[in-house]
């Protein structure tokens, strides 16, 4: 995504820096140089600050469940890809009318519907007994309100419901739906492929 936005960045730094208005090749090289540098260290930047982020709330969750099933742990973790991806997806592939719009829409509800299912299902939530060991104990002290552990079963339909809500309530995409009949008879039949082929 960096070297996507690098170009048309780069461009735009040079100019605004440059002060003649026809600069000679070899000055915009050197200014077009310089700012793909600083958008390099920026870029950079950004991504150890977001490793950081993620690697920190990762050892928090860690500490957090040092006591959990891995393997009911990897199932939450498949519930909430599944929630979030499946719709997006599928919806992709078989309606025409889909777009991007649709398709955050259907992100964002998979994702937030299956955490919040998580967090308010037994797997968070519970009443333990005094004798059970403070590790072993659930993070809320409280009846689930959610009765299944596992929140696929009606996480992915609310992704579902997101996508398909997300896309009637936006623009749609006439080009976009106009190649996707192009594209759905190259996927199946193959033909058309070779004009792809021959331009790389």
């Amino acid at each position: 995504m960096t070297l996507r936005v690098r170009d048309p960045m780069e461009r735009h730094i040079s100019r605004s820096l440059s002060r003649e208005a026809n600069p000679s090749r070899s000055r915009e090289l050197r200014t077009r140089s310089v700012a793909a540098q600083a958008i390099g260290v920026l870029a950079w930047g950004a991504v150890a600050i977001g490793a950081l982020a993620v690697g920190a709330v990762a050892i928090g969750l860690a500490l957090l469940l040092q006591t959990a099933n891995v393997a009911f742990l990897v199932a939450l973790a498949f519930a909430v890809a599944a929630s979030a991806n499946l719709p997006v997806i599928v919806l992709s592939i078989f309606w025409k009318r889909f777009n991007t719009g649709g398709a955050v829409c259907g992100l964002g509800a998979g994702l937030v519907g299956s955490i919040a299912l998580i967090a308010i299902g037994p797997s968070i939530m519970g009443v333990d007994a005094a004798t059970v060991a403070s590790s072993a104990r659930h993070m809320i002290q409280h009846a689930p309100i959610f009765p299944l552990e596992n929140p696929g079963i009606l996480s992915v339909p609310i992704g579902f419901a997101g996508a398909i809500f997300g896309t009637l309530l936006t623009e749609r995409d006439l080009p976009a739906e106009e190649k996707f009949v192009e594209l759905e008879v190259r996927c199946n039949t193959g033909l058309g492929a070779e004009k792809a082929t021959a331009a790389h």
